[in-house]
């Protein structure tokens, strides 16, 4: 991605092919543009407005500046990210209650907002080929869905499905944006 001002980019010159115009932006855009990213990018930002849309109300003042599908951008990012901190809150709770566990990285709570939902853990005793074994012998996924999955791999007769609220603790669980937890383990038979 490039970014410049006009008249500073189309002062540069651009090591192009015959085919490509003379003037930005498309002077540098040289070759096939990359339309799978392009659509890629489209349903991104389709999906972040259309959270924020249905779940962004309560976060709307937090941007005063913004109005439209900017702000609905905005709220559904704010909307993710509580989330995100409900999530590594409930990782960091489970794994500090198993003895030998190291946790790397933040692990306070007032400072979620500086990590991501993914936790990095040694433990102690165990190699991490063993520890992703277990986990993948006793819990297939974890998949966060907003309401009845009807194409749920337990139609397959191999797993057998069971919904966890995903917690109370969460502000937006009250508007629906939680949903429910669907953990799908492997049936022994």
């Amino acid at each position: 991605m490039l970014y410049g001002k006009y008249e500073l980019l189309d002062r540069l010159r651009a090591y192009k092919v015959r085919r490509a115009p003379g003037e930005p932006p498309g002077k540098y855009e040289t070759g096939t543009q990359n339309h799978e990213g392009i659509a890629g990018t489209l349903a991104a930002v389709n999906y972040l407005a259309g959270i924020g849309q249905q779940h962004g109300e309560a976060y709307r003042d937090r941007f005063p500046g913004f109005s439209g599908r900017r702000l609905d951008r905005k709220t559904g990012m704010t909307v993710l990210r509580e989330y995100d901190h409900v999530l590594s809150a409930a990782i960091l709770d489970e794994l500090e209650t198993l003895p030998g566990v190291r946790i790397h990285g933040i692990t306070d709570r007032g400072r979620l907002e500086e990590r991501v939902p993914t936790v990095s853990f040694t433990w102690e005793g165990r190699e991490p080929r063993e520890i992703a074994a277990a986990l993948g012998a006793a819990v297939l996924a974890v998949l966060l869905i907003a309401g009845s999955c009807s194409r749920s791999p337990a139609a397959a007769g191999r797993y057998s499905l069971s919904f966890q609220d995903a917690g109370a603790a969460c502000a937006s669980h009250a508007r629906g944006v939680c949903g429910r937890i669907l953990v799908a383990t492997r049936t022994t038979s």
